[in-house]
């Protein structure tokens, strides 16, 4: 079976738990631990890159990661492409660990963005149908987390090599109709300092406004069918907003991994007349009841 897939403009994307793995720095004496792992495609829609961890311990099936690729459905300039060719990065020559692994940099056609780097098992350039770059208006500047994924800080690799998580934009209160999402994807350097910072970009959902303007009137009763406290009419969906789990919950949240052929969360607002409470006016004056809300969802 594969996982359900939303379309996001030209833009196809579905989630996978299903990780392989690819390298460790086991018994290369670095002074902190790393693996990594890379997502497994499914049909055409691809990873953004690899994915590094700063311990040991069996991935897959516990995270979740983001897979893309082209709406087959658009007719305009395809959203995702293959990248050119890879430069090396750097490779465990000489750090005496068990694997032999090295990373890549992506290189993106024109008018394409490579969004993370590649953790290869061997020295070799991997195949460029490992990843999608994505087109460059689906992207976002970014930045990396405060602190490294991992160096090689005592492996005593011919070269150094650090690897940084690429983390979210400051996304602000007052919204956007491009949704940035993570896709846990790394840059790695050839030092132990952090990469230039115009290689953290992320992807971003078009996600257009669809607001729908309530404009029903409040009902009308008689006093042979006055409604009770509690009782709703009209209810309208106004906007609604699909996205991948991972936009709301970590992605090692176990409900929604077991949850991961469907690996999306829809946020909706719904609006509606409501009856606060009724009164029955027995006398000749008026009533007054007002309710301040103070909270909600805009």
């Amino acid at each position: 079976m594969t996982n359900a897939t939303h379309d996001y403009g030209d833009l196809r994307v579905t989630m996978t738990s299903t990780l392989d793995w690819i390298w460790s720095d086991l018994d290369s004496g670095a002074t902190t631990d790393f693996e990594g792992y890379h997502p497994r495609a499914q049909g055409n829609l691809r990873p953004l890159g690899s994915i590094g961890f700063s311990s040991y311990g069996d991935r897959s099936g516990k995270f979740a990661a983001i897979l893309v690729g082209n709406n087959p459905n658009s007719t305009d300039k395809p959203a995702v492409a293959s990248p050119l060719r890879y430069e090396q990065i750097w490779r465990d020559e000489e750090s005496g660990g068990e694997y032999d692994g090295s990373f890549w940099r992506p290189v993106a056609p024109s008018w394409y963005v490579a969004l993370g780097d590649i953790c290869q098992r061997v020295w070799s350039t991997p195949s460029t149908d490992r990843i999608w770059c994505v087109r460059s208006d689906l992207v976002q500047d970014s930045n990396y987390f405060s602190s490294k994924i991992w160096d090689d800080h005592m492996s005593g690799a011919t070269r150094d090599c650090s690897v940084w998580e690429i983390g979210l934009p400051d996304l602000g209160i007052n919204g956007s109709e491009n949704i940035p999402i993570s896709s846990n994807t790394f840059r790695a350097n050839n030092s132990w300092s952090e990469p230039n910072n115009s290689l953290a970009q992320v992807l971003v959902l078009p996600n257009p406004k669809k607001f729908k303007d309530f404009t029903t009137p409040p009902p009308s009763f008689t006093k042979n069918n006055l409604p009770k406290g509690g009782d709703i009419f009209n209810s309208t969906d106004q906007c609604q907003a699909t996205l991948p789990f991972t936009v709301y919950f970590p992605p090692t949240d176990a409900a929604s991994l077991r949850a991961i052929r469907y690996p999306f969360c829809t946020l909706s607002r719904r609006i509606a007349w409501y009856i606060h409470t009724v009164h029955t006016n027995n006398g000749g004056g008026s009533i007054s009841d007002s309710t301040t809300v103070k909270k909600g969802v805009s």
